[in-house]
């Protein structure tokens, strides 16, 4: 769904992360938490945000806090993860410019728990954009190289001990 001017707050239990595509510098990002959803469509310019999205995950498993932003023209949206203690709070923020330079920040979809389960979610998003196209077809739909090592770093971090 596109922003409608709602707000979907949730715990960890079925989270779930999509990133569909890329195609053409674009790809649709959703989350979904039970029976709420929320979507948007970035495009590659001017972050790469999924490469932004892998170290932004290696970072809050670190216990450090972090900002992914992405440009889905007009409006941006940020994934701000909020990390204490052992757990972390994702909230996915709108930014809409407004008259005279201001910018409305819109929180629309909020999911925390432990690091791992709010990161491994994200983590299968990425891994299943890498599985599904080679680095040179990734390269080509989305004008940016696919973030491998970082993913794989992920990967070794959430696996199970």
């Amino acid at each position: 769904m596109a922003y409608d001017g709602s707000r979907v707050t949730s715990t960890k239990a079925g989270f779930r992360a999509v990133l569909d595509g890329p195609d053409a510098g674009w790809l649709t990002v959703t989350l979904e938490q039970g029976e709420q959803s929320y979507s948007f469509h970035p495009s590659h310019v001017p972050y790469d945000s999924v490469a932004l999205l892998a170290q932004a995950l290696l970072a809050v498993l670190d216990g450090r806090d972090a900002v992914v932003p992405w440009n889905d023209e007009p409006i941006e949206h940020e994934f701000r993860f909020a990390v204490a203690a052992e757990q972390v709070e994702l909230c996915v923020v709108t930014l809409r410019p407004l008259p005279h330079g201001e910018t409305a920040r819109d929180p629309v979809f909020t999911v925390s728990g432990a690091a791992h389960e709010v990161a491994r979610p994200l983590w299968r998003a990425l891994r299943q954009v890498q599985s599904h196209l080679s680095p040179d077809d990734y390269l080509r739909a989305w004008r940016e190289p696919f973030p491998a090592a970082d993913v794989s770093e992920l990967g070794r971090r959430l696996s199970p001990t």
